[in-house]
């Protein structure tokens, strides 16, 4: 008998049975067998060990504007008071604290700081890109872009910084 004529006579007697998928790769098996190996397979041992449920940190939701800048050196402080009070005497509005940011809003947020080691991080959202180089620009959706700038001192606070909040506090609807 040639080899070819037996490897094709072993190719036909597989080929009649039916394939199932069993631990990743392909098995020629009957289906009584494919069932005995789903049916009995084996359970996980019971000694799992159970993992630990993750608890905040007491200060994890309840943050304030005043726990946020509690930590600032002088110079952010300064800042911080500075760019408040500018924002406040834009007109009526809310501000609050959220997650690690202070958010100024009408109806919707207009523009947030977020208190970091070194630097302000001071995020505007306008619905159009500013061609200040001042400003890192990125998309947050179709028809908002984010303006982030890093203020790192208290005489930061005018010109095109204070230009562009003014301006994403006119664009943004009232309530």
């Amino acid at each position: 008998m040639d080899s070819y004529e037996g490897r094709s006579k072993a190719r036909k007697s597989y080929e009649t049975e039916d394939v199932f998928w069993l631990s990743g790769s392909v098995h020629f098996v009957t289906p009584l067998y494919a069932l005995l190996v789903i049916v009995f397979k084996p359970m996980p041992s019971a000694s799992f060990k159970k993992q630990k449920k993750y608890e905040h940190h007491p200060d994890h939701y309840n943050k304030s504007e005043t726990y946020l800048v509690q930590n600032l050196n002088d110079d952010f402080a300064d800042a911080w008071t500075k760019l408040r009070a500018f924002g406040k005497s834009l007109g009526e509005q809310r501000i609050y604290a959220s997650g690690r940011a202070i958010m100024f809003s009408r109806k919707v947020c207009y523009f947030f700081v977020r208190p970091k080691k070194t630097y302000l991080e001071v995020v505007i959202l306008l619905p159009k890109k500013l061609s200040a180089k001042d400003f890192k620009i990125s998309s947050v959706s179709k028809t908002k872009f984010a303006h982030t700038f890093k203020l790192v001192h208290a005489d930061q606070v005018e010109g095109v910084l204070t230009d562009a909040i003014s301006e994403a506090y006119n664009l943004c609807p009232a309530e």
